[in-house]
């Protein structure tokens, strides 16, 4: 087997103990693809407007958005110029599945002749199963389930670390679109999404990955899904605290300006679950802050009465562990709701910077590996 990266280092950084510590090593960049000239009017109306919103000198027709350096909120932008140049709507999803200047331009060339659908969602981007890559046939997807803000658009970057192949799927909080009957408990949140995980892949195994919230989410899904006799192939917890940890009168509003907004003011890498409230409300529609706030509440409403069931197999479970937090393993600790272990690596990020750059070079990897089956051994090695 070939890497898909060499770095080349002066020297490898020790621990205490002298081996290796695989913490301290750079993450590696993903690597653009060779340069290939767009070939038609709409490839090179979509690398223009790629080179245009991510600051980038020259992007061919195999360049992918996300390895360029996009976000999900500057896809926003992107596609609204995309409609504006080209005369028809691109929905934002169209660059989660087709991130590549040349797969974009050929999806909505494809456009051109089909008919809009009869019924759905106004806005496919706010659907609670939200296609975030196609996969082949036989394959098994993988499932992002979001975290307390409700969006899953923040899983793009991470997608495409996922097997080629194998589809990827977000799972969205209902609240997104409109729905008024939301769910009133996590084992209810966790339901409602098994439905639609079903819906695409009904017979499993079932590839889990939830962030923040999502994770308490996904652990409850994972449960429900063995509890009628389903395989559960993988399962990863990203920063998830358990619901003792997280108890009390929450603030959605400071919840949301933390999520939209960390570490903006310092000057650090910016949250890469969107971006900033104010910028949402602004760039994407009016109604959907709102909207946030309201999955923000009845989630943590939901939390609150929420008590872990015990899954029947090993998690990986990744941590945000920077130096600033005093005690990184309280409310973290998912051992005693898992039968067959937990399996911690810690990345030196921030709780909202998960799906950021720098985090995904290393968390998307690990991810592959896990859902995959495999062994990880960056992590460090110890079942808690």
């Amino acid at each position: 087997m070939l890497p898909a990266s060499i770095m080349r280092l002066d020297r490898l950084p020790v621990g205490t103990t002298g081996k290796v510590d695989r913490g301290a090593l750079p993450a590696p960049m993903p690597e653009r693809a060779s340069y290939r000239a767009a070939a038609t009017p709409v490839e090179r109306a979509v690398a223009q407007v790629f080179a245009d919103v991510l600051a980038a000198d020259r992007v061919g027709s195999d360049d992918d958005f996300f390895v360029l350096g996009g976000s999900s909120l500057v896809a926003v932008g992107a596609t609204r110029e995309l409609a504006r140049r080209l005369g028809r709507p691109v929905p934002l999803e169209w660059v989660f599945a087709h991130p590549t200047v040349g797969d974009l331009a050929a999806r909505i060339e494809r456009s051109a002749g089909e008919r809009p659908p009869a019924s759905g969602s106004a806005d496919p981007s706010l659907d609670v199963l939200l296609p975030l890559r196609e996969g082949d046939d036989g394959r098994d997807p993988v499932f992002f389930v979001h975290p307390v803000i409700g969006l899953a658009w923040s899983f793009a970057s991470l997608a495409g670390y996922v097997e080629p192949g194998r589809a990827v799927y977000g799972l969205q909080s209902p609240a997104l679109s409109g729905e008024s009957d939301l769910p009133d408990s996590i084992e209810s949140w966790a339901a409602r999404y098994v439905s639609e995980v079903r819906r695409v892949h009904p017979d499993g195994p079932f590839h889990l990955v939830g962030w923040s919230l999502g994770g308490v989410i996904a652990h409850e899904m994972a449960v429900q899904l063995q509890r009628a006799g389903l395989e559960v192939g993988s399962l990863v917890l990203l920063d998830a605290y358990l619901p003792d940890a997280v108890r009390g009168p929450v603030d959605p509003v400071a919840v949301a300006a933390a999520a939209f907004g960390a570490n903006r003011a310092g000057g650090g890498e910016p949250a890469y679950a969107l971006g900033d409230i104010g910028m949402l409300a602004d760039e994407i529609d009016p109604t959907l802050a709102s909207s946030v706030l309201t999955s923000i509440d009845c989630s943590f409403e939901a939390l609150e009465r929420h008590v872990p069931a015990r899954y029947e197999g090993r998690i990986l479970f990744v941590g945000a562990a920077p130096q600033t937090v005093p005690d990184p393993e309280s409310g973290r600790d998912w051992s005693p709701y898992v039968s067959g272990g937990v399996h911690r690596h810690d990345l030196p990020t921030s709780h909202w910077e998960m799906t950021g750059p720098s985090a995904c070079a290393r968390l998307g990897p690990l991810l592959a590996r896990w859902t995959s089956g495999g062994s990880c051994p960056e992590c460090d090695g110890v079942d808690r």
